[in-house]
């Protein structure tokens, strides 16, 4: 068996003898770029459909400030684009939820985390009433409804004097209580109207701390990993007679009998994307006590 660093392209190019042991290191590095960009992705996902919902809120406010609403098909056309929302971000919660744990320990090639990171979860569903309603009305929405029970559209003044237009947006106990799946324990503590947007934010807020946990848990095995790619790309740019080439098709190869029976892509586009997002979706801080608003913050 040989190993090999090259460029997978036809062209006349540099080859560079590995061992197996580096092989074998360079084909886990790889997989633990694509298990940690595959978290951060699906963590976009989520955070992108968050973002979707916020937005809408503002939009239907400022939609309500400027025009009446008086024909069903109108309350119809607000009911629907806040249940696709909510159904959305459920589903992206869902994905997020359901396999994060196996992106954890495939980063850390550790069994162990997987038990560590569904303890995460636990300690989130244990600690606030928002995430155990959100859990509920997900398998809710997914076997039996739709998530949007109650809504209105209004303002009121605000103590310096201005009219201040908002959504409220609520799920009915009643029609939860008709769902006979719907989980008991998390009925006993609802009121007859749970507000969506407060339970969202704090939904949203436990999943941002459990995604920080995550980063905190496979940081140094990530950075190691994206050090070893690194370093095979000096390596093979300093040895090759054309140094400018594109490093973008390099590879570690296994080859037997003159045929490449194994390859790992030793991409780092990819994982520069990873980093661009993890920079950009910190950690949410307070949002369950927050929201964003249209109003003039000049003097």
């Amino acid at each position: 068996m040989k190993y090999l660093l090259t460029l997978a392209i036809l062209n006349p190019h540099q080859e560079l003898e590995i061992d197996k042991e580096c092989f074998d290191f360079l084909n886990q590095a790889g997989h633990t770029l694509l298990e940690a960009f595959a978290l951060e992705e699906k963590y976009e996902i989520l955070i992108s459909n968050y973002l979707g919902l916020e937005k809408q809120i503002v939009c239907q406010a400022v939609e309500a400030q400027v025009r009446t609403q008086s024909e069903y098909s109108e309350y119809f056309e607000f009911r629907m684009t806040f249940n696709v929302a909510l159904v959305n971000l459920l589903t992206a919660a869902r994905l997020y939820v359901d396999q994060f744990p196996r992106h954890v320990r495939d980063c850390l090639a550790d069994e162990n985390q997987f038990a560590l990171a569904k303890s995460w979860l636990k300690q989130a569903y244990d600690s606030a009433f928002g995430y155990r309603f959100m859990e509920a009305l997900r398998n809710h929405v997914q076997h039996n409804g739709i998530p949007l029970h109650w809504w209105s559209v209004g303002s009121e003044k605000t103590t310096e004097g201005l009219q201040e237009f908002g959504v409220s947006l609520c799920a009915d106990k009643k029609r939860l209580t008709e769902d006979t799946d719907f989980k008991k324990t998390v009925l006993v503590e609802c009121d007859e109207k749970i507000d969506l947007l407060i339970a969202t934010r704090i939904y949203m807020q436990s999943l941002s701390e459990i995604h920080s946990k995550a980063h905190d848990a496979i940081s140094n095995s990530v950075e190691k990993a994206r050090l070893a790619i690194q370093k095979e790309h000096t390596r093979y740019q300093s040895s090759s007679s054309s140094p400018e080439d594109s490093l973008i098709a390099l590879e570690a190869q296994a080859i037997e009998n003159e045929r490449i029976i194994d390859r790992v892509p030793l991409l780092l586009q990819w994982d520069d994307v990873r980093k661009k997002l993890q920079m950009r979706n910190s950690l949410l801080r307070n949002i369950s006590n927050s929201f964003a608003s249209s109003r003039s913050r000049g003097n």
